[in-house]
């Protein structure tokens, strides 16, 4: 599907908002101290934390899937050149983050959230990062190499027939997710890939119909979805939903901000949530290792309450790992090339 520049540009504005609004929201969603082992101070945090969980890496997974989705469709590309790109760009980050974290966290494993023992080193290949945020980026290499090779395989056909494989294939995958079992599919990544392969489908697929798709925005059904998400996990009711229920609402909630946002781009909001868009990967790289320092030291070693802890995660972690992008990561051609995977050529 050919595109020109001006359509190019007013998808990507909508795209990199939405994007920025994911990257605060996984920035909220790992400040809380103790989540993964269910403490809260106070049923309200858990609240907080359960909406951010219950759509934020599916939106991420959509956002990526509806940027590969020109690849997928016009089949251009050379499966050898591409996939060599998805490895400079995810795993070699992935690979070299992984191993960093590794040793430290053996040495303070007492103090970690996720704690690991020499096997790790092993597990990595697998997928089984020290660094509990890198399980995104593995499994987006995945889901990446996957799609290039199914688009390939089905260049000849119409675009018709590789929107509905993908489709039929993705929900085959949530299926399994969900009737798969406990035992059967919690082996590596097989639980992480049929849960979430759905939502890069989507972002694929509707690439291909967003001038459609956009026709369906609307501010106050945005509204009504963020009080659905709300309403679905508010700790007092025990709601029991299946996660795909809300992530959709999620998802489509932040592409209608997203893209009002869009509208306005003299105004603050658009230029603060832009340049989250634009250093979004940093911030969820770098985020992790500011957030466990200040949880270890302030939250473990020194007692801190819990609610100035998640602030100071919250906030130093979004400062620290934003600035450090701008005036160190980005300005240096090795840190560019073994974190975030941009190599100059």
């Amino acid at each position: 599907m050919q595109q020109n520049d001006s359509v190019k540009k007013e998808y990507y504005n909508e795209i990199n908002i939405a994007r920025g609004i994911g990257a605060l929201i996984v920035l909220l969603g790992h400040a809380f101290p103790d989540a993964e082992i269910g403490v809260f101070a106070h049923p309200v945090f858990q609240w907080g934390y359960d909406v951010c969980y219950s759509f934020h890496m599916a939106l991420f997974f959509w956002i990526s899937g509806f940027v590969f989705g020109r690849n997928y469709f016009e089949c251009g590309y050379k499966i050898i050149s591409e996939v060599t790109k998805k490895v400079k760009r995810l795993l070699i980050p992935y690979l070299f983050l992984s191993y960093l974290s590794l040793l430290p966290k053996i040495v303070l494993n007492a103090y970690a959230r996720n704690p690991v023992d020499a096997s790790g080193v092993l597990k990595v290949l697998l997928g089984v990062s020290p660094n509990g945020s890198l399980w995104y980026i593995y499994t987006l290499f995945l889901f990446s190499v996957f799609a290039l090779l199914i688009g390939k395989l089905l260049c000849i056909s119409s675009e018709s027939i590789k929107g509905i494989c993908l489709i039929l294939l993705g929900i085959f995958c949530y299926s399994l997710y969900v009737y798969g079992g406990d035992t059967a599919l919690h082996v590596i990544y097989i639980d992480k890939i049929c849960r979430y392969f759905i939502f890069y489908v989507m972002g694929i697929v509707t690439y291909r119909i967003y001038t459609k798709f956009k026709m369906l925005y609307c501010l106050s059904a945005a509204i009504v979805a963020i009080g659905l998400i709300g309403l679905m996990n508010c700790p007092f009711f025990s709601l029991k939903v299946e996660y795909a229920v809300t992530a959709v609402l999620g998802i489509y909630a932040i592409l209608v901000i997203a893209e009002r946002i869009a509208e306005k781009k003299e105004k603050k909001v658009y230029r603060c949530l832009d340049c989250c868009g634009n250093y979004s990967y940093d911030i969820y790289i770098l985020s992790y290792y500011v957030q466990q320092l200040i949880r270890v030291v302030c939250f473990r070693w020194l007692g801190w309450d819990y609610t100035i802890v998640f602030v100071l995660e919250l906030i130093i972690g979004f400062g620290a790992s934003y600035l450090f992008a701008v005036f160190v990561l980005r300005k240096s051609r090795v840190l560019k090339c073994l974190l975030i995977g941009v190599w100059e050529e």
